[in-house]
Formats: C-alpha cells, sequence, structure tokens
C-alpha cells in the first residue's frame, strides 16, 4: 500500500471503481464507524454555520453527514480525479434532494410527494400501489 501515500499513485490506487463502491457503501450503509465517530464528535461541538474542509474526501461521504449535521458549507479536497468526478455526480443527488425540499434521511419522494423516515415504508408502497 505504499502507493496510497505517493501522490503520483493515486489515480491508480483511488480509482474511479473504488470511489464508486465507497459511495455505494455509504448509501447502503452510511459512515463507517472512524468517520460516524468524527461527524458524532464535531456535532457535539456544533456546526451550525460551520465550513467544514475535508481533505482526502474521496467521494464526500463525511461532508455530506457533516452537513447533515447542521454544517452551513463544505469544502473538498481530494487528490484522486476519480473521486472528484464521483464526488460531483453524488452531490448532484444532494442538489437534487435539496430542490425537492427533502429535508433528512431516509427521504422517499413518489409523484411530489415527501415520505421522510423508514417508519413511512408502509405509506410509500401505498403511493406506489396507487
Amino acid at each position: 500500500m505504499a502507493a496510497c501515500c505517493d501522490p503520483k499513485a493515486y489515480g491508480s490506487v483511488f480509482d474511479e471503481r473504488a470511489a464508486r463502491r465507497n459511495a455505494v457503501n455509504f448509501r447502503r450503509k452510511g459512515l463507517g464507524s472512524p468517520a460516524a465517530e468524527m461527524v458524532r464528535a464535531l456535532a457535539e461541538r456544533g456546526l451550525a454555520g460551520a465550513t467544514v474542509l475535508e481533505v482526502g474526501a474521496g467521494s464526500g461521504s463525511a461532508q455530506v453527514a457533516l452537513l447533515e449535521a447542521g454544517a452551513a458549507r463544505g469544502v473538498a479536497f481530494d487528490l484522486s480525479p476519480a473521486s472528484e468526478a464521483v464526488a460531483a455526480e453524488y452531490h448532484g443527488y444532494t442538489d437534487e434532494a435539496l430542490a425537492r425540499n427533502v429535508f433528512g434521511a431516509p427521504s422517499y419522494v413518489i409523484d411530489g410527494e415527501i415520505f421522510w423516515g423508514q417508519d413511512r415504508l408502509e405509506f410509500v408502497e401505498r403511493a406506489l400501489a396507487g
């Protein structure tokens, strides 16, 4: 794993496949425990109005979690061009959610109606049925 510390090798170590895998894992499972612990600790200190700089941002999952926890803005930096492309795509989903007035996760939008929370799946099923 020596290549991970060489900026010239980032494109091969942190390629598009790895970036997409990280983004999919975040969407399915949330943050891994070290990043989740960091977000929890920062949220306890207060994030309201804060700008978060994430170095080694990857697909931006920690930044998204920090924004959801109350940070006002996020700035990401990563040496891997693949991570940047996947993060841009992922943040496009976030922009779309904000445009639809989605305010929490998980949220489901069916025919313009927002269903928020895992306990609303019964309502989502009804809306899809009919």
